[in-house]
């Protein structure tokens, strides 16, 4: 992910969306709300370096 926030600030990407893709097994043994709440948070804690 940091490779490609990397690559939208360098080719001038300034929407305020991302999109997340849940493919970590793991997440499929938790409660949906748990699932979305770290995925969320893992998600922002790269964008924001970047976009924010």
């Amino acid at each position: 992910m940091q490779y490609m926030c990397e690559f939208g600030q360098k080719i001038g990407y300034k929407e305020e969306m991302v999109s997340v893709e849940l493919f970590r097994p793991e997440y499929y043994e938790l409660e949906i709300e748990d699932a979305i709440k770290i995925a969320k948070e893992k998600t922002l804690a790269v964008v924001e370096k970047y976009f924010c």
